[in-house]
This record gives structure tokens, C-alpha cells and sequence, in this order.
């Protein structure tokens, strides 16, 4: 099973400071994380409902 954490690590992106934190978080709940850009399904649950 996979966790989709919608954070980026990208240089620019200002969530990149949390992405080894959650990567934590998620693996400790036995998944396997997935980060932008592969945080497909992440991205569009929170694109959908923020804005």
C-alpha cells in the first residue's frame, strides 16, 4: 500500500522542509510514501478541496 503525501521537495517549494517528517510519519504506519510528483492522487484530493 502507498501514502500520498501531497509536499514537494523541489527547491522552490516552501513545503519541502516537512518532507522527511511525513515520509516518517507515513512509513511508520507501514506504507510506502509517495511525494510530488508521484503524489498523484494527493494532489488532486487537496486541489479538489482547497480550492
Amino acid at each position: 500500500m502507498e501514502g500520498h503525501i501531497d509536499i514537494g521537495a523541489g527547491k522552490l517549494n516552501k513545503t519541502k522542509i516537512y518532507v522527511e517528517e511525513m515520509v516518517a510519519r507515513i512509513e511508520s504506519l507501514g506504507l510506502e510514501p509517495k511525494i510530488k510528483p508521484n503524489s498523484f492522487v494527493a494532489s488532486s484530493y487537496a486541489n479538489r478541496y482547497t480550492k
